[in-house]
């Protein structure tokens, strides 16, 4: 992902990624946020800082076993940001490991921008078709 990166002309001028958060029950029983682990891979490469922003405030199903209706039902409301200072005034790409149907991805992007974020968009390792 971060040696792709230069191909995206939307990804060239972020502020700051943001990974999407994993509830902290489910991060605690795998030990790793891997949307974090790409995140902070490409702010090593890029020198774009990774702050932790968002929070998912109540746990969700895992969206993989659900159909596309069930899906957007579930996640909305799942995101709120932690530190709105962080967000506001800001471009910001999200860093997700897969995107199925982009929900998970719009909820986190709604949330940022209610709190001010000027620009969101998202970089995922794998895109289910």
């Amino acid at each position: 992902m971060a040696r792709n990166w230069v191909r995206f002309r939307e990804l060239t001028l972020p502020d700051i990624l943001v990974s999407v958060p994993l509830h902290f029950r489910r991060e605690n029983e795998r030990g790793y946020n891997q949307a974090e682990i790409l995140a902070r891979a490409i702010s090593k490469e890029t020198g774009i800082p990774v702050l932790s922003s968002l929070i998912r405030v109540r746990e969700t199903q895992a969206q993989w076993k659900l159909d596309k209706k069930s899906r957007q039902k579930n996640i909305a409301g799942a995101f709120k940001v932690a530190r709105p200072g962080d967000v506001f005034g800001r471009r910001i790409v999200l860093i997700d490991d897969v995107c199925t149907t982009g929900f998970s991805l719009e909820a986190c992007a709604e949330a940022l921008k209610d709190r001010g974020a000027v620009d969101v968009c998202a970089y995922a390792f794998a895109r289910e078709i």
